[in-house]
């Protein structure tokens, strides 16, 4: 699909190949979680956070939107059945607000009227928008997160937005770094608000698609924080070679036999809901909490595990020599070549169990 997505956008391989590999993530990483060679660390999930910087004119964001059709159109047709799951919703909260109005009314003791407000009121639906498409920046990111699904996903073909969103305060940008390393992991942390309602922490999985130009990323590839507390090396970033000035106009008929099985893949793993489990009652207050994430494991097989604790120790011996000084890149290569050995997996056979040796290679 990549060469293809190439040929089509006339866009370098190596640019193909990143943005196709972050619309397989955002469609995979519900269906699991990959097994780490080591058995000390729990396993993985799959989300990828993937930018590509490119100068204004490399097609960026038409390919972006190529690679990501499959995944729009899928989303087309839930937010259709989220709209009108939503309009009854509203239907019901006011029935509900009506009760309550009638109850105060009735009941003039306080206490007699707390027992009868003690009811809840109906839970909303669950948002059904996969592809995050509003404000850019990581604060609307982090504002947006808790009120949808489990799995979704932010794709940018502009990026500036996002890569400018780190706030000036050392504070308040470590917050955001912090923030954004939990994501990664698969995690949304609790919020504790004193004005807004606060929200209990979710199991998520996001993958970031993100494409730049190279002038409004320095701010954070010079950051030392970024480096420091390790989301830089995160992200997987290609800066590839320009096409500017080759991409000549022909007749020539574009294979796009790889395009529609990438497309149809994709939304064959969309179609799988992920599986969940019930969220239990909370501690305090003993309140019925949100539905967690249950994915299942895909398993190393023992060719697999055996190159990827081969490429691990490659990796950790050369921190002392040509890679001394990116120890922070060098820790998460090994996870970054689980994460894409996973995704490849489950695009390859969506209900797989285990990654083999030849994706693992």
């Amino acid at each position: 699909p990549a060469i293809c997505y190439s040929e089509r956008c006339q866009v370098s391989p190596e640019m193909a190949f990143f943005a196709a590999l972050g619309a397989a993530a955002i469609s995979t990483q519900h269906l699991g979680n990959v097994e780490h060679f080591s058995q000390s660390v729990k396993p993985r999930p799959l989300n990828l956070f993937v930018m590509v910087i490119g100068e204004s004119g490399e097609r960026k964001t038409s390919l972006f939107n190529e690679v990501t059709e499959a995944i729009t159109e899928y989303e087309a047709g839930r937010i259709t059945d989220y709209n009108s799951q939503l309009r009854e919703h509203e239907l019901e909260m006011q029935i509900f607000q009506q009760r309550e109005k009638d109850l105060i009314k009735k009941h003039k003791n306080m206490e007699a009227r707390a027992d009868l407000l003690a009811e809840t009121p109906p839970d909303p639906p669950e948002g059904k928008r996969i592809i995050f498409g509003a404000d850019s920046s990581p604060s609307a990111l982090q504002k947006f997160l808790p009120y949808n699904q489990h799995c979704i996903a932010k794709v940018e073909g502009e990026g500036a937005i996002y890569s400018k969103g780190y706030a000036k305060d050392p504070s308040v940008r470590d917050a955001t770094h912090g923030h954004e390393n939990a994501l990664w992991d698969g995690v949304l942390p609790a919020s504790e608000r004193v004005m807004r309602e606060s929200t209990p922490r979710k199991d998520i999985r996001l993958t970031m698609l993100i494409g730049v130009q190279p002038d409004p990323i320095q701010d954070m590839l010079n950051d030392p924080t970024t480096k420091n507390m390790g989301t830089l090396s995160r992200w997987l970033i290609s800066w590839p070679p320009s096409t500017i000035g080759t991409r000549f106009h022909t007749e020539d008929q574009k294979p796009t036999y790889g395009i529609d099985q990438f497309r149809k893949r994709i939304t064959e793993c969309l179609r799988i809901e992920p599986r969940m489990k019930d969220g239990g009652l909370s501690l305090v207050g003993r309140q019925q909490m949100p539905h967690k994430l249950d994915l299942p494991v895909l398993s190393l097989s023992p060719e697999a595990r055996e190159v990827f604790i081969e490429f691990y120790n490659n990796i950790e011996r050369r921190l002392l020599t040509d890679l001394s000084g990116h120890s922070d890149v060098g820790s998460k290569a090994a996870e970054h070549a689980l994460r894409i050995a996973g995704v490849m997996t489950f695009y390859e056979n969506p209900r797989a169990t285990s990654v083999s040796g030849h994706i693992a290679a």
